[in-house]
C-alpha cells in the first residue's frame, strides 16, 4: 500500500489514565501503564483514493516490586529486542483497570480514543531494572475508536 502523509490533525488531550494490572510472579507485582499518543497525521492510500488518519504513540510501564523480587540493576541494561525467547519467563497476569484515553478533534468536530491492551508479560530472571525491580518485558498494542460528535 502507498500512502502518502497530508499534513497533521491536531488534537487535545482530555484524559490519559494510568491502566493498573497485577503481575502473578513470586510476589505480586503492581504494574502501571499508560499509551501517550504524540502524533496524528492525515494520509491518503494513493492507489485506493480513500483518506484516513496515522497514529504514532508510546506505550509506558512501570513496576512496584516488593523487596522478596528486588535485586541489584544490571548492567548495562538489556535491550528487549536481544533477549532470546528461552531467557524470558511468561508470568500470569490480572487487570486491575483499563480505561480509554480520550482525545478531542477539534478541526474535524470528533472524539478518538484509544485503549490501551496488555497481551503477554514476561520476567526475566536475574535481570533488574536502573530501580533494582525484576526486569518484565509487556506485549501491548492499541486499539481505536472515532466517533463524530
Amino acid at each position: 500500500m502507498s500512502v502518502k502523509r497530508l499534513g497533521p490533525v491536531w488534537f487535545e488531550v482530555v484524559k490519559e489514565p494510568w491502566n493498573e494490572y497485577i503481575i502473578k510472579d513470586k510476589a505480586d507485582v503492581p504494574l502501571k501503564g499508560k499509551f501517550v499518543l504524540t502524533k496524528l497525521s492525515q494520509v491518503k492510500d494513493r492507489t485506493k483514493g480513500r483518506s484516513g488518519l496515522s497514529m504514532s504513540g508510546q506505550s509506558i510501564f512501570v513496576t512496584y516490586a516488593p523487596g522478596s523480587l528486588r535485586g541489584k540493576p544490571s548492567n548495562p541494561q538489556p535491550n528487549p529486542k536481544t533477549i532470546p525467547n528461552e531467557k524470558r519467563k511468561k508470568v500470569d497476569f490480572t487487570i486491575t483497570k483499563e480505561d480509554w484515553n480520550m482525545y478531542r478533534l477539534p478541526e474535524v468536530k470528533a472524539t478518538f480514543k484509544v485503549r490501551l491492551i496488555v497481551g503477554e508479560v514476561y520476567s526475566v530472571p536475574g535481570t533488574f531494572g536502573p530501580d533494582g525491580d525484576l526486569y518484565y518485558l509487556v506485549e501491548s498494542t492499541a486499539i481505536v475508536e472515532l466517533r463524530k460528535d
